[in-house]
């Protein structure tokens, strides 16, 4: 992000590039770019199946982007996966089964890895999401937006309440986790439609659900046609309701869209919201295995091939690969068990994780011993094919300064509610936590965040006000609670 960050006058803004004893947990990004229709609010990198999708050819694209990489995570163990979109639940079981399984045989996959899959109502059918939970899928995501007829509309979504409903129940049958998403803020919704559609929603005791602002992007149909939005104070009074409903229900607000049900079934989603595992450096430093050794492993199944789909060929795909470094010198700490619904894909996100992003558009954060990298893959679905079939996906790539790190980690940790462990600024930064001292403090007179020796939170106030308190790690100025 330009602007500079707040750390440029530290004496850290020498420090080239952060350092770190531990490499954060790894997460595994998987994007499937088409839908059935493009929705006039969405920036995501999508594009509507017209005529078809190739999906054997993609998925050909995505086992040949994951063997590129692999240089960059060799040895380093998968907690989650996510499949998002676009609307990946356009592909067939079978491909599912083919990412998955050559997933499984280049990567360590943790046994209770959370693998979740993103849906839309209207893509639903019962024997399709039941052969994709064989596949090893273990949460669902479905986009529900709104059960009102009029806002759907609105929104340009291909389903009506009927299909919202039957794709849940749909949901419900199969995957023990699933989460729902709700959008508030529409046009013409007042607090009672928000209410009503949480309180649908609730109906169907979703173990997790996500509740968005609608917010109007650019390149998108709405920011070319703005429609008529409830103004900030009806959008703010929506959310309180919409944060007291969910409260009165048991579900608890983690983060700044997403809410919890403690005790619910949480398939794969151990880990408590500091995500305390690690990845030791291994003791050779930390370099990739030669290209040779890279070069055997994807001799394993051809990059440019779908793995076999028999019963024998999908068993042998599943079963894990020993990479060199498992059992010499890598070590991974697994985290604590808790048995609410967090989705631990986006807490690795909120924590400052390691994630590989793979397919059109992907984004990757990876951390090494001296440095963060983060790359962009190409975005047009036909590009992206073309170049990681010729070798290389990857559009850009960038070193993380040490001045830039401590804004981008507070503005993923400061949308946790209850904040994040003072000790994993440095762990996950790879900078002490002495570097944004006066940020801190600056907010914390400001009244923007809580803190002590162990933890540092956003106050109510510094959660309302999230975009002022992230300004102060910016070294931009802020007036939170003037606006």
């Amino acid at each position: 992000m330009s602007g500079g960050s707040g750390l440029a006058g530290s004496p850290l803004a020498a420090r080239r590039s952060p350092r770190f004893a531990t490499l954060p947990p790894l997460a595994l990004y998987i994007h499937i770019p088409w839908c059935v229709r493009k929705c006039p609010y969405c920036d995501f990198n999508s594009h509507e199946a017209r005529g078809g999708m190739p999906e054997q050819e993609y998925v050909s694209a995505l086992i040949a982007d994951l063997d590129q990489a692999l240089p960059l995570v060799w040895g380093r163990r998968v907690y989650s996966v996510f499949i998002g979109g676009g609307t990946p639940s356009l592909f067939s079981p079978q491909a599912m089964d083919a990412i998955l399984s050559a997933v499984r045989a280049r990567l360590p996959l943790a046994s209770d890895a959370e693998i979740t899959l993103e849906a839309n109502p209207g893509t639903f059918e019962a024997e399709k999401f039941r052969q994709f939970r064989a596949t090893g899928i273990n949460r669902l995501s479905v986009g529900i937006q709104s059960f009102n007829p009029a806002h759907l509309k609105a929104l340009g979504r291909i389903h009506d309440e009927t299909e919202a409903r039957r794709a849940i129940e749909i949901a419900r049958a199969n995957f023990d986790n699933f989460n729902l998403d709700l959008m508030y803020g529409l046009p013409q919704q007042t607090v009672a439609d928000a209410c009503a559609d949480i309180e649908a929603a609730i109906g169907f005791a979703p173990p997790h659900l996500s509740a968005y602002h609608l917010t109007i992007e650019p390149n998108t149909y709405f920011h070319r046609f703005p429609p008529r939005l409830p103004d900030d104070d009806a959008a703010a009074a929506m959310q309180a309701a919409i944060e007291a409903l969910l409260a009165e229900h048991g579900y608890e607000h983690y983060e700044t869209s997403a809410f919890a049900r403690p005790g619910a079934p949480a398939e794969g989603a151990a880990g408590s919201n500091d995500l305390e595992l690690t990845d030791a450096i291994p003791k050779s430093g930390g370099s990739a295995p030669d290209p040779a050794g890279d070069a055997r492993l994807r001799g394993r199944i051809p990059p440019t091939h779908i793995p076999d789909l028999s019963p024998k060929g999908r068993e042998e795909a599943r079963a894990p690969l020993l990479l060199p470094g498992e059992g010499s010198g890598m070590r991974d700490r697994a985290p604590a068990p808790r048995s609410d619904a967090r989705c631990r894909h986006n807490l690795n996100y909120w924590t400052f994780g390691d994630y590989l992003g793979i397919g059109a558009g992907a984004h990757s954060k990876l951390s090494f011993p001296d440095r963060i990298v983060r790359q962009v893959r190409c975005k047009q679905p036909k590009q992206y094919m073309t170049s990681a079939a010729e070798g290389s996906a990857i559009r850009q790539e960038r070193e993380v300064s040490a001045s830039e790190v401590g804004f981008e980690f507070m503005m993923n940790a400061l949308r946790l509610t209850e904040g994040f462990a003072a000790g994993l600024f440095a762990e996950r930064a790879g900078v002490p936590l002495n570097a944004v001292l006066k940020e801190l403090d600056l907010a914390e007179r400001r009244g923007l965040i809580a803190r002590d020796h162990l933890r540092i939170a956003p106050t109510p106030l510094g959660q309302r006000f999230l975009n002022d308190l992230l300004q102060i790690f910016l070294g931009e100025p802020a007036h939170a609670g003037n606006s």
